[in-house]
Order: structure tokens, then sequence, then C-alpha cells
């Protein structure tokens, strides 16, 4: 699967190269234009997304390191399911799961050497 989306996004460049362009001019452009509005608004939203986004990354990276078990990022995911209603992909809390299914069995031979 990974040869074929190599293969997809090497045919499309264009497509991946104009999208990435014209998303990082219109981010460029909406961040210049809303901190010139209310720059302690802006400051407050950026600090606070700066925040949000490393908690993920750190999660993210505890995750893959097993040192946690993936039941805070499930209960965040049903939360947020909740909450808004919106169905997250399956992709998502499978991952979770798969993670989960490895850590369980880690700790399982380390119990039983």
């Amino acid at each position: 699967t990974t040869f074929r989306v190599g293969k997809s996004l090497y045919e499309n460049w264009y497509y991946v190269l104009g999208l990435g362009i014209a998303c990082a001019l219109v981010a460029a452009l909406l961040t210049v234009t809303f901190f010139t509005c209310c720059v302690r608004i802006a400051l407050m939203v950026f600090i606070v997304l700066l925040f949000a986004t490393l908690i993920v990354v750190d999660y993210i990276l505890f995750f893959q390191a097993h040192m946690v078990t993936g039941n805070t990022g499930r209960g965040i995911l049903h939360a947020i399911e909740e909450e808004t209603g919106v169905r997250l992909p399956e992709d998502l809390s499978n991952k979770l799961e798969v993670q989960t299914e490895v850590e369980k069995m880690i700790k399982v031979y380390e119990y039983s050497a």
C-alpha cells in the first residue's frame, strides 16, 4: 500500500504542491489579518494552540514509547464524539486498540519471564 500511496502522490504532485502552497498562503494571510485586528486575542489563541499541540504530540510520543496504555486517548476520543456528535474515523480508535493489545502482551511476557 505504501508503494500505491507514493505512486499516487508522484502522479498528482502538482495538486499536492498547489494545495500545500495555497493553504500555507491562506493560513499566513489569515494569521496576519487576525493578528492586526486584535493582538491580545490573537496571542492568547496562538498560545493555547501551541500548548494544545504540545500536549497532543507528547501524548502520541508517550503512546508510541509504550509509556501510556491508550485509555486516556480513547476517553478523549469518546468525549469528543459525545460532545460534537461527529463520528471520528475508526482508524484512530483501532490504532489505540492495537497498541493497547501489544502493551498487554508485553506485560504478559514480562510477568512470565
